[in-house]
């Protein structure tokens, strides 16, 4: 109860065991969210406990997020360091494993058949709309190009074309961040021995495609970062 009060959530403990029960009992597959990253206490968060509660209910889906504030947050003193939140982040994972759901992207969990279909829309660079202030949304023209959009608070429409080199590093990135994975020629073999040597990737032999570990996952953006510097070296 404490958590929910400084993390300034409205509804109670009690109020969120509740829903998930209803979820429970209905018999309709269901995803549930777990945030990292909370303020700390007197008493040492039980992460393990947490998810064992959320996991008696039984959902086929989970959704990891990490507690993101401004320097104004009255509790910004008593964040837990980032190496501390990382520490969570892989035993949350390890946990979740060994309960049966796959790693399948950064964030994502999910039981064997149950990966969420609508973010794979935006996770495989597909086309998808959005409305609304700030909303962003994209489509894809005949010629393979790529098109984004975001509406300004006026609700005018601001877009811009992706050249070929932009639509390839984030295309790449994607699939960095989930089981997707990526092909070994899309990567220098010196980073894939690299990446392997410190376990942030492994190879799938059944696509021959490699794809993240958890601890690969926590610094996706140091590998794509790894790739750009390797490519400027070699130029």
């Amino acid at each position: 109860e404490g958590y929910l009060t400084i993390a300034d959530r409205a509804h109670t403990h009690q109020e969120a065991l509740e829903t998930l029960e209803t979820l429970r009992s209905s018999q309709y597959p269901f995803s549930a969210d777990f945030l990292l990253g909370l303020p700390k206490r007197d008493k040492k968060r039980d992460v393990i406990a947490e998810l064992e509660t959320i996991l008696s209910y039984n959902p086929e889906h989970l959704s990891l997020y990490i507690l993101t504030v401004p320097k104004s947050y009255p509790h910004y003193s008593l964040l837990p360091t980032e190496e501390e939140i990382e520490a969570e982040y892989l035993t949350v994972s390890k946990h979740l494993q060994k309960a049966g759901f796959e790693h399948y992207e950064v964030s994502n969990f999910a039981k064997p058949g149950c990966i969420s279909k609508h973010n794979f829309v935006y996770w495989n660079g597909e086309s998808y709309l959005g409305f609304g202030p700030s909303a962003t949304g994209q489509w894809r023209v005949h010629d393979q190009s790529l098109i984004r959009y975001k509406w300004n608070p006026k609700l005018e429409m601001v877009t811009e074309k992706l050249s070929e080199k932009e639509i390839k590093i984030e295309s790449l990135y994607l699939a960095l961040r989930t089981k997707k994975g990526f092909d070994s020629q899309l990567v220098p073999q010196a980073l894939i021995d690299s990446w392997l040597g410190h376990s942030l990737i492994y190879k799938d032999n059944h696509r021959d495609h490699y794809c993240c570990t958890a601890n690969g996952y926590l610094v996706v953006d140091s590998l794509i970062e790894q790739i750009f510097s390797y490519q400027n070296s070699s130029n």
